[in-house]
């Protein structure tokens, strides 16, 4: 919305032309604030001061800064002052968005369409979108038929008053797909009309009424040229942000959209062949977790730094290997060490060298990283935390994921460190951080956290009002304040009916605040998709032999027969 305002002004006194539409008008602002032509601009800027405050006042957010935007009258810098400011000012958004929950009523539905239709009303020359996200898990199916297809708002506490739908609101709605694994004889159309079929995470698909069955359409789904091209296009877009670590180089790029594409393919493999484990969300994760670690290796002191292509199988791990888990063919260890040796083919990197000397492999590149965190001087390890494999696993994948505002999910059963490793994140955090620290705090941001106890009576709002209060009081925040981070404990125990969890959607996507779970078991993946993902095992034996050895400080037989005997229990 910003570059549509811009667009506008910028024409309105004369510095574009009307056939502009491929310029870049962030750039052409940024040029134009600070040139000498601007001054030659007045008379038209004074000419059209009036449409430029109307357009202002009905754009932003923060009316208290319009006339700070259009500057002190007309003199020598008041447009300058203008286009400053309408670079970094609030706009308000042109793309209003609803997720489908129990809690979700149909006053709750009426107050958004009609805000969206407000503003329709006033600028009736661009386009909105109204986006219903989960349309056929709603109860309130009728009244947005309504909306859809008579384009008709009804207001439901008294039916006689009624709205039309401006013929520039766009509706768009995603469907719930019935199925997880796409079966060739099903349509994803037949599937999304299931009459009260659940969901694998348990809340209801609904049946759609027959008059709006004609608008689906079967998206389908992407096989591995889709997933090749999308990559391709995603990298082009990223080469600024990640071209410390990829630069220009073909045979590079190819390398990792190959990778990426086997990755996602073997992922599906190893969870029974269910297409939905993953997404293009996950290329998206990855092309974030480069730009952060191509910062990192910028900023790491010598002990620390390594290959560009231990940052690059850093990156994909974080997106496909820590997921996985035991499943009734495979346990979590040999889904792991396939998918390893998949990520070290397919980068072959064993065309570079270890920092020890050795072959680069892609499990030496993990042990590596966490012999870094586990061994640095500022460890955060503590008398009573012993850094076996599964904390050191938490601690990385929760750092980097909280830095980059990536929900992440801990799944695993009681015992398996998640709460402990998250509360020692949070005291490093807090600490002040060294350069040489692993966690910089050049890189790694403190948190402000919230935690949240989630029980079998948590509610869609509950969790609704508190991502957005985290979310304002983020948006309010400076650059350089504390990072907003939820926690969530215990977030699978609330009950499937209240569809609780759904309410995390739209907060999840927007990657504003930081979000963690902890769960003792998954869900659906709807909410899967939208975060990265570990998942914990029981303690093996080497980890349970880690555990007593620094409990007791030493190691004799005593040690080893407690060690035999309860890994015997677990089992």
């Amino acid at each position: 919305h910003r570059k549509i305002i811009l667009r506008t002004i910028l024409r309105f006194i004369g510095l574009l032309e009307r056939d502009d539409r491929d310029i870049n008008i962030l750039h052409v602002a940024e040029h134009y604030a600070g040139r000498s032509i601007l001054k030659e601009k007045e008379k038209e800027y004074a000419s059209y001061k009036t449409e430029i405050i109307h357009l202002l006042r009905h754009s932003f957010l923060d009316t208290s800064s319009i006339e700070e935007l259009l500057g002190e009258g007309i003199n020598d810098n008041a447009i300058e002052v203008m286009l400053k400011g309408l670079l970094k000012a609030d706009a308000r958004s042109f793309f209003f968005s609803m997720t489908m929950h129990s809690d979700f009523k149909m006053d709750d539905i009426y107050d958004l369409v009609h805000r969206s239709i407000d503003l329709a009303e006033r600028f009736p020359d661009v386009r909105l979108i109204l986006f219903i996200d989960e349309m056929n898990t709603s109860t309130h199916l009728g009244y947005l038929h309504d909306i859809v297809i008579n384009k008709v708002l009804v207001k439901p506490s008294d039916s006689s008053v009624s709205i039309s739908i401006p013929h520039n609101i766009s509706i768009v709605g995603a469907l719930n797909d019935l199925e997880t694994t796409p079966e060739p004889d099903i349509s994803v159309h037949d599937r999304a009309l299931g009459i009260g079929k659940q969901t694998p995470g348990g809340y209801d698909v609904r049946d759609m009424p027959k008059s709006m069955r004609l608008l689906l359409w079967d998206f389908g789904t992407f096989d591995k040229q889709d997933e090749s091209a999308y990559l391709n296009a995603l990298f082009d877009k990223s080469l600024d942000r990640i071209g410390g670590l990829v630069g220009r180089d073909i045979g590079r790029k190819n390398l990792i959209v190959d990778t990426l594409v086997r990755c996602q393919a073997k992922s599906r493999e190893l969870d029974d062949g269910k297409y939905a484990v993953v997404s293009q969300r996950d290329f998206q994760r990855f092309f974030t977790f480069l730009e952060f670690f191509s910062k990192w290796k910028k900023e790491r002191v010598k002990p620390f730094n390594r290959l560009d292509f231990h940052y690059i199988t850093l990156a994909v791990c974080l997106c496909y290997y820590f997921r996985l888990s035991n499943s009734l063919t495979k346990s979590s260890d040999d889904k792991k060490r396939e998918m390893l040796e998949l990520i070290q083919e397919s980068l072959r990197l064993d065309l570079w060298l270890s920092p020890a000397g050795g072959i680069l492999t892609a499990k030496g590149v993990l042990d590596d990283e966490f012999s870094l965190l586990k061994g640095s001087e500022t460890s955060p390890f503590g008398d009573f935390i012993i850094p076996n494999r599964m904390i050191l696993e938490n601690l990385f994948v929760l750092s980097v994921c909280i830095a980059n505002r990536i929900p992440v999910m801990v799944i695993g059963v009681p015992g398996s460190s998640k709460t402990l490793s998250f509360q020692t994140l949070r005291e490093e955090l807090a600490k002040g951080r060294e350069k040489d620290s692993y966690f910089s705090k050049r890189i790694f941001p403190s948190i402000d956290t919230t935690p949240f106890q989630c029980t079998k009576f948590t509610t869609a709002s509950q969790i609704y009002d508190l991502l957005e209060n985290a979310t304002v009081r983020q948006k309010e925040r400076g650059a350089t304040d504390d990072l907003t981070c939820i926690f969530l404990d215990e977030a699978n125990i609330p009950d499937v009916e209240s569809e609780s969890m759904k309410a995390l959607h739209s907060f999840a996507d927007d990657h504003i605040i930081s979000i963690v779970m902890v769960a003792n078991v998954g869900f659906d993946y709807a909410k899967m998709n939208r975060a990265v993902v570990v998942h914990r095992e029981t303690p093996s034996e080497l980890e349970t032999t880690q555990i007593i050895e620094k409990l007791w400080g030493y190691e004799d037989q005593r040690a080893k027969e407690i060690e035999k005997r309860y890994s015997t229990f677990m089992t």
